[in-house]
C-alpha cells in the first residue's frame, strides 16, 4: 500500500489541476518501477478465519480510500464494470481492447492506449510497466473515467489493471450485470482490512479478479451501496495462484466461512435487499 503522503498528493494535484473531486483510488499504482506494480501493503494481520484453500478459491486483498463515493450520475447512466469489458470487439478477456497478457508487446499496448484516447508512444513504456493517465470510456453521454496500469516483463505484458475512478451503480447492479457477461465467479472472497471491506470475484476461466470495496460497517451491504473504486485484473496462463498471492493474500472464501455455495453467496450478492455476515 502507497504511503498515505503519497495519496494527499495525488489528491492535492487534482485539486490544483481543476479536476473534479472524484474519489482517488487510496492505492492507486504509481510509476516508480512497476516491478512492484501489484505489490501489496506490508504489516497487515491476516484474517483469524482459516485461508483459502491452495486448491480452490481465491483471497481478497487490501487498499483502497475509505472514503464514501457520492454519485454523480443517476443509477443505471454510468457505464458498469462488465460494460467496460465488453466495450470491445477484438478479442475476449483476458484479452483488453486487442492486448493479450502474456503474449501482447509494448507496441501493441501503446496502439491500444492510442485508440482511447491516450497519448502514448512505444518509447514511453518502461522495462517494468506503464501507468496511463485517466481517461474516459464507454461513450460521450455516460463515460467512466478509468486508469490503465500494465506489468512488463521482457518486452510482454504479464497483467492488466482497471482502476475506476467512480462508478454510480449499486454493487447488486454491478454484480448481475458481470453475470449475465461472466456467469458465476469460480470463488467469491472477502478480506475486511481496518477501513474497508473488499469482495473479490475470482473468474479463473476468464483469468480475470475483480474487486469491489465498501466503508467498513457491520454486515456487508454492498448489494444496495455503490462500491469504492472497483478494480479489475486481467492476467496471463498460469498466473492465477500468483495473482491471488498478491491481490488477495488475507482473503478467506466467503461463501465457506457462510456455510453455503459460491452460486449461493452470489445470488445474495445480486439481491439489493439483502445483507450478509461478513467473514470472519
Amino acid at each position: 500500500m502507497k504511503p498515505l503522503g503519497l495519496t494527499a498528493m495525488l489528491a492535492m494535484y487534482a485539486l490544483t489541476a481543476g479536476c473534479s473531486p472524484a474519489i482517488v483510488p487510496e492505492h492507486t499504482p504509481s510509476t516508480p518501477a512497476l516491478a512492484a506494480a501489484l505489490a501489496r501493503p506490508t504489516g497487515t494481520e491476516p484474517s483469524t478465519l482459516a485461508p483459502r484453500s491452495a486448491s480452490a478459491t481465491p483471497t481478497t486483498s487490501p487498499g483502497v480510500s475509505p472514503t464514501p463515493n457520492p454519485p454523480s450520475l443517476a443509477q443505471s447512466e454510468s457505464p458498469l464494470v462488465a460494460d467496460v469489458l465488453l466495450s470491445q470487439t477484438q478479442c475476449e478477456l483476458p484479452c483488453w481492447r486487442g492486448v493479450s497478457p502474456g503474449e501482447s508487446t509494448a507496441t501493441d499496448l501503446a496502439v491500444a492506449l492510442q485508440g482511447v484516447g491516450v497519448d502514448v508512444a512505444e518509447s514511453d513504456i518502461g522495462q517494468f510497466g506503464y501507468e496511463s493517465p485517466w481517461f474516459q470510456i464507454g461513450g460521450p453521454t455516460s463515460p467512466v473515467t478509468v486508469q490503465l496500469v500494465a506489468s512488463m516483463d521482457q518486452g510482454v505484458v504479464r497483467r492488466l489493471e482497471l482502476w475506476f475512478q467512480e462508478t454510480a451503480d449499486r454493487g447488486g447492479v454491478q454484480f448481475r450485470r458481470l453475470d449475465a457477461l461472466l456467469g458465476t465467479p469460480t470463488s467469491i472472497l472477502f478480506f475486511r482490512p481496518q477501513v474497508v471491506q473488499r469482495v473479490f470475484l475470482d473468474y479463473a476461466e476468464h483469468s480475470a479478479l475483480v474487486r469491489f470495496s465498501m466503508p467498513y460497517h457491520g454486515e456487508v451491504c454492498m448489494s444496495s451501496q455503490v462500491p469504492l473504486n472497483p478494480v479489475v485484473v486481467l492476467y496471463g496462463d498460469g498466473e492465477r495462484e500468483t495473482v491471488l498471492d498478491s491481490e488477495a493474500e488475507f482473503a478467506v472464501d466467503w461463501a465457506v466461512s457462510q456455510g453455503i455455495t459460491t452460486g449461493e453467496l452470489w445470488h445474495k450478492l445480486q439481491d439489493q435487499r439483502s445483507c450478509i455476515p461478513p467473514a470472519y
